[in-house]
């Protein structure tokens, strides 16, 4: 795989592959656990998940990305890369690196979206999969912003489905802004795969109309909410 399609070659080498999955189930993981329990509503339907895939998930806290790396099936999480903003997680050598290793990230240019776009292009052509927040950055409120259009164009010129998944409970735990997170369960919730047709624009509204009907179901806390009473 090109450095110019990857950016940083040696982050899907075999050697930090193995370090970063020691990474995630001995230190990421366990710190998550810690922070927030987290339910995963209907974990059978992920397991039978095969990428290459778009996961497109809502985006309200800095702790989206180690969740729903959890929340996925191994199958998908071993060739799942995380695109990540250039101008937040790259601004420095080692914050980069970091990122880079620990949760397979790619820095996504927002200022300039086609060649960024390109790049994704050419990784889910090589068969990874991508977790993308389609409203380009982090909502101040919890609310759904407005849905681009680059995961659907991804889609439709790959002919990758998409995965809508919804994170509930983040924006009251670590909001944008927070530093210390408050206690508080999460709940993860996939939709109905989107499998990819010509008009950019019918991807782009699926998409959007899939990611809406979950933030508005009331979520099943179950033991989350339990655990959370127990930790507050």
């Amino acid at each position: 795989m090109s450095a110019d399609v990857i950016g940083r070659p040696w982050t899907f080498s075999p050697a930090a592959r193995v370090v970063r999955s020691f990474l995630q189930r001995f230190i990421l993981f366990p710190f998550l656990a810690l922070v927030t329990p987290v339910t995963v509503r209907d974990r059978a339907r992920l397991r039978r998940l095969r990428g290459p895939v778009i996961v497109a998930a809502n985006h309200v806290s800095h702790l989206d990305t180690p969740v729903i790396v959890k929340a996925l099936p191994p199958t998908i999480r071993r060739r799942l890369i995380v695109v990540a903003a250039k101008d937040y997680f790259y601004r420095g050598r080692i914050r980069g690196a970091l990122v880079s290793l620990s949760l397979a990230t790619i820095p996504f240019d927002r200022n300039d979206g086609a060649e960024s776009l390109a790049q994704c292009q050419g990784l889910l052509d090589r068969g990874w999969s991508l977790l993308v927040f389609p409203e380009g950055t982090r909502s101040p409120r919890g609310e759904l912003g407005r849905v681009r259009r680059g995961v659907a164009v991804m889609s439709a010129r790959t002919s990758t489905p998409i995965l809508p998944l919804y994170v509930h409970g983040l924006a009251e735990i670590m909001p944008k802004g927070s530093i210390v997170p408050l206690p508080g369960g999460v709940v993860v919730e996939a939709g109905d795969l989107l499998h990819p047709v010509a008009e950019v624009e019918a991807i782009r509204d699926r998409l959007d109309e899939s990611l809406r009907e979950l933030a508005l179901r009331a979520p099943d806390w179950g033991n989350a909410k339990q655990r959370s009473r127990r930790r507050s």
